[in-house]
């Protein structure tokens, strides 16, 4: 459960991650920059299952995960288990210095041992890449288009609708304004009830909010460790920008 949103601009793009969780689950470890590889990166940690759910690198190569649910009656409640965390995904794939690379290294993995996920990976410069593992087949698709990028709910399909209409209605425009964006990742919104983006529902609620800014020279990520209606962002944690020249990947 998550929704992910995505703003580019010349120099780079904004990218806002909202975790939803179960309740039951421990509250997700603030950011700390890491090596991966070649890399250093930003990312926050999962305190349950290890891993974790958005990452950034020295390349300004942002990743982003989201649960996948599959049609109802598809395992126990609509779920295919899996047997390794899917935080595990991010964490490999920071390696990677382009979206092209993080694509090769993907593919290299057997999905078959994760539960459904949309990934999505941020080059600067790049149209995003969307990553759809549903349990059968993993396909690719980019989207252009600022904005929304992935919103998933165990609620159903039918709430994943609703949030597209309201997104689409409160946070307007091509491009849509940052302020609209963050307004909306915080917000309660009358029509969506306990399934706003904000989302509190008696199992479930936002966790956290994080953001991602790449621009020229630096990196930052600030994180609210809380549902986002409530929760100020802590100090961003700051990283340079290995490459903050044109972009040539193919």
């Amino acid at each position: 459960m998550c929704t992910l949103s995505w703003l580019p601009h010349p120099h780079g793009h904004t990218f806002w991650h909202g975790r939803d969780e179960r309740v039951s689950r421990l509250p997700g470890e603030p950011p700390s920059i890491v090596r991966r590889g070649d890399r250093r990166a930003i990312a926050p940690r999962d305190a349950d299952a290890g891993g974790t759910w958005v990452g950034v690198n020295d390349m300004g190569l942002t990743l982003g995960l989201a649960n996948l649910y599959p049609p109802e009656g598809v395992g126990e409640g609509g779920r295919v288990p899996g047997l390794v965390t899917r935080g595990r995904i991010i964490d490999d794939l920071l390696v990677a210095a382009t979206a092209r690379e993080a694509r090769a290294l993907l593919e290299t993995m057997d999905p078959r041992v994760f539960a459904p996920f949309t990934l999505a990976v941020l080059e600067p410069g790049r149209p995003a890449e969307l990553h759809r593992w549903d349990g059968a087949r993993l396909e690719t698709r980019t989207a252009a288009a600022p904005g929304l990028l992935i919103t998933s709910s165990g609620a159903g399909r039918q709430v994943e609708e609703r949030r597209h209409a309201e997104y689409a209605r409160l946070a307007p425009g091509s491009p849509p304004r940052a302020e609209d964006i963050e307004a909306l990742h915080r917000s309660h919104v009358e029509s969506l009830g306990a399934d706003s983006f904000c989302m509190h529902r008696a199992e479930a609620e936002t966790a956290s909010l994080t953001r991602v800014d790449v621009g020229i020279g630096r990196i930052t990520m600030a994180y609210a460790p809380g549902p986002p209606c409530r929760t100020a962002s802590l100090g961003p944690v700051l990283l340079d920008h290995v490459d903050s020249g044109p972009r040539r990947s193919t």
